[in-house]
């Protein structure tokens, strides 16, 4: 390091000889060293005796930029693009501390001025795009890419914003034909790619085709052509082929460690979909993750491994609650051996982490998906590839001996990473009907299915329901025989956590707490308010059960996004007066015994909770037949299954138990027995145990 006398010479050599260049040295060496206050008195010094100096004034604006300190940044910089020469990279520092500002305004005169200075700029012309582009200017933004295609492009950059404007300005066909021959001049990827997607907007695929084609011959592995080559072949199973498929042996985007061992190059992907477009399931993501899963490595056993739980999160819901318990029974039945609970999402602000105490956590107990995360190159293929590549490598780290993941995305993000690094034995938890009753999402339910049917050809995977109903509803719609793939875990509870409504002190202290006389006829049902539960039909029944028994009270435990319409429907109905919204109930077991029937009117069901903790409540229960509601009932015995969504038959059913209390007495003791000896928790850990074991 010089001393400062040292460094002050280098002032005297300037005024002595005219030559900057030892003064330049010092400060950008001082500026290097931090020693910014040195910097500065020279700097000041030197614009003393040249107030043009390019290199004082430019390091003048960076201390100042260090400090935090913008107007003044701004200042410098404005001095320094007023001298004669000002370098190109001012105008652009200049443009993105106005940008900074909010003013983009300045910072495209900035950029203009730049460009008079430097007309041969192809930084100072990627900003001008990138500028116009933000203010959505595209008609100035489409004139001045055609500009930029005359002057020539060699930046990868540029080339992609000239794409951009071209196709979002709605350049004509011949306009765009004309760039993808300017951009394929460029070595790089982008002017592929560009080149390819312009011709694409142009209407000429076989053109475009050549064009990917060369492309991938040229930059073999590149993720973003391989992507645009799938979706071409998806859009033509043919586009491609007239060109052959042995340039491309090189393109390893597709490979996940080695184990697509049969779909190593783009070739081998694209050589899957040239089949028989009438048969199912050939498009090239379901093929490519046919491969995957197939060509996978058969696991070896881990004893020693931890378990891992796999859900998206712990919100407030039937199939949630159900983990949450599971995991927390499991964990205290396996100790020492360590269970682990994943999450992709745990927040007490998005209500997330609403079962987190149910399972005996902290948030600090939880393994949670990172909310930022650099995606690598093999995982940009996969389905939500930030959450795949988080899984695959937590497995990788921790080596589970059991994966047990719950609902459909984490089934099959969790299924296929399980696989993919090994994890010995994979159970997928399903607690529903098959995804297309209850998901209006063509594109998300295909998925789910090809998913699916290619997990479940793995030994490793087993697939577990909570009726046999579902199971059947699964096999039905995959297409795939489950007798030895599958198996049925009922859902279990703490049966000693129950109140019981044959019992005289429960129910009065049920009924104490809701405020209600304990003669009074009482119909109720505890639900998230929602359109599957059809709250609206809930109404309906309770009104023609009103009609027939004015005294009776009618109570919804819970809340949703359609709780105001019920009670605007009650209000409608005259039956406020006759209705109880006691909201989302901290102890809901406590409250339960006061009901004398349970009605519930969903149209979409799984093997609903709420039927199950009624019974275990000593209630009878009126249902309409969906989904496995008959699993969780003995119909005919513990309550009534109709095969209707009619007001007037729901009410019969519900009058007659109300009016016969012996027979809802002796329903409600069925109920519970039922409910009692074949939902207790202690069996389903017994069972998800014994799966874990096989």
């Amino acid at each position: 390091m010089q001393s400062e006398a040292e460094i002050w010479s280098q002032l005297d050599v300037f005024r002595n000889t005219g030559d900057a260049a030892p003064a330049h040295e010092a400060i950008t060496r001082l500026l290097g060293e931090n020693e910014t206050r040195l910097a500065e008195r020279l700097c000041k010094a030197l614009l003393a005796d040249s107030p043009e100096d390019v290199v004082a004034l430019d390091a003048l604006s960076q201390i100042a930029e260090r400090a935090g300190d913008i107007p003044e940044t701004i200042r410098w910089i404005e001095r320094l693009i007023a001298t004669p020469k000002p370098p190109a990279f001012a105008f652009t520092r200049c443009m993105y501390l106005y940008r900074s500002l909010g003013d983009s305004d300045k910072a495209l005169r900035t950029i203009f001025h730049g460009r008079a200075h430097h007309p041969n700029s192809e930084d100072l012309r990627l900003q001008t795009l990138s500028l116009l582009i933000e203010r959505g200017a595209l008609n100035w933004a489409r004139a001045e890419a055609e500009l930029v295609l005359l002057l020539g492009i060699t930046m990868p950059p540029l080339v992609r914003l000239v794409t951009h404007a071209l196709i979002e300005g709605g350049a004509p066909n011949h306009v765009l034909a004309a760039a993808a021959s300017v951009v394929q001049g460029v070595s790089d990827p982008a002017g592929a790619l560009c080149g390819y997607r312009l011709l694409i907007k142009a209407e000429l695929p076989k053109e475009a085709a050549a064009v990917l084609i060369a492309g991938l011959a040229a930059f073999p592995g590149n993720v973003e052509l391989v992507k645009d080559a799938l979706d071409a072949v998806r859009r033509d199973p043919q586009l491609l082929a007239p060109f052959g498929l042995s340039g491309m042996d090189g393109a390893e985007s597709l490979s996940l460690s080695g184990s697509m061992t049969d779909v190593g190059t783009l070739g081998d992907a694209l050589a899957l979909v040239m089949v028989d477009p009438a048969q199912p399931a050939t498009t090239p993501d379901v093929k490519v993750l046919e491969q995957i899963v197939r060509n996978s490595p058969l696991a070896v056993p881990r004893p020693d491994g931890p378990i891992v739980f796999v859900s998206w999160t712990l919100a407030r819901g039937g199939a949630e609650r159900l983990v949450a318990m599971a995991f927390k029974r499991l964990r205290a039945r396996l100790a020492p051996r360590p269970v682990e609970l994943l999450l992709f999402d745990c927040s007490d602000e998005r209500g997330s982490s609403f079962y987190l105490r149910e399972a005996g956590l902290t948030r600090a107990d939880v393994i949670v998906q990172p909310e930022l995360q650099n995606i690598d190159v093999p995982y940009a293929w996969l389905q939500m590839p930030n959450a795949q590549q988080w899984l695959i490598n937590h497995f990788r780290n921790r080596k589970p001996s059991v994966v047990y993941a719950h609902l459909e995305v984490p089934n099959l993000l969790a299924g296929l990473a399980g696989v993919l690094t090994g994890v010995p034995r994979l159970l997928i938890g399903t607690y529903n009907m098959k995804p297309p009753d209850f998901i209006d999402d063509e594109d998300a339910c295909h998925w789910y299915r090809e998913g699916y049917r290619q997990l479940l050809t793995r030994p490793e995977v087993h697939l577990t329901g909570l009726a046999q109903t579902c199971i059947d509803d699964y096999q039905e719609w995959l297409g795939v025989d489950l007798s030895t793939r599958s198996s049925v875990i009922p859902s279990g509870f703490d049966m000693s956590g129950f109140r019981s409504a044959l019992d005289p002190d429960d129910r009065e202290r049920a009924r104490r707490i809701l405020g209600i006389a304990g003669d009074t006829p009482v119909v109720g049902v505890m639900m998230r308010i929602v359109p599957p539960k059809d709250p609206l039909l809930w109404v309906k029944v309770a009104s023609a059960v009103h009609r027939n028994r004015t005294d009776t009270r009618f109570v919804v435990i819970g809340d949703g996004p359609l709780a105001q319409a019920m009670k605007d429907a009650v209000e409608e109905a005259g039956l406020t007066p006759a209705f109880l919204f006691p909201g989302v109930v901290a102890d809901a077991y406590s409250v339960l015994p006061a009901f004398d029937v349970f009605l519930m009117t969903s149209h979409s069901e799984g093997v609903p909770n709420v039927v199950i903790e009624a019974q275990a409540s000593g209630l009878p229960v009126v249902a309409r037949r969906a989904g496995a509601v008959a699993d969780a009932m003995l119909p005919e015995q513990s309550g009534v299954v109709l095969d209707t969504a009619h007001p007037d038959q729901l009410a019969a059913a519900v009058l007659t138990f109300l009016n016969d209390s012996i027979l809802a007495r002796k329903a409600g003791a069925v109920a519970q027995a039922f409910a009692r000896q074949n939902f207790d928790i202690e069996r389903m850990i017994d069972e998800i145990a014994a799966l874990m074991d096989t």
